[in-house]
């Protein structure tokens, strides 16, 4: 190999070797990113989730009260049986989709 082939090869090696760091750097940064915006987003919702409760104790008077409905039943029902709501919501989709497309073709 001459000396200005072995030259190319090594400054190609080194380009190399400073793409794989930079890779590696950028792969760190937007892992912190990522954390971070995952962290963000949890505050949010648990922010969000603080003043639904407040509100439903302020608009149901008492937590009991809210218990009671039924919706609070049917959101126990489907926590038991997940695969239920998502078939219900699916029929239900599929159902709307048909008598939406059915008045389009009038």
């Amino acid at each position: 190999m001459s000396d200005s082939s072995r030259d190319s090869f090594d400054a190609l090696r080194e380009d190399f070797t400073r793409l794989r760091e930079d890779v590696g750097r950028l792969s760190n940064t937007l892992k912190r990113f990522g954390l971070q915006s995952s962290i963000q987003a949890e505050e949010k919702m648990d922010e969000s989730l603080d003043k639904l409760r407040e509100h439903l104790s302020v608009r149901g008077g008492k937590k009991d009260r809210f218990k009671n409905t039924s919706f609070a039943q049917i959101g126990e029902h489907l926590g038991k049986q997940p695969l239920l709501g998502v078939a219900a919501a699916f029929g239900a989709g599929f159902v709307l989709a048909k008598l939406l497309t059915r008045g389009e073709k009038r």
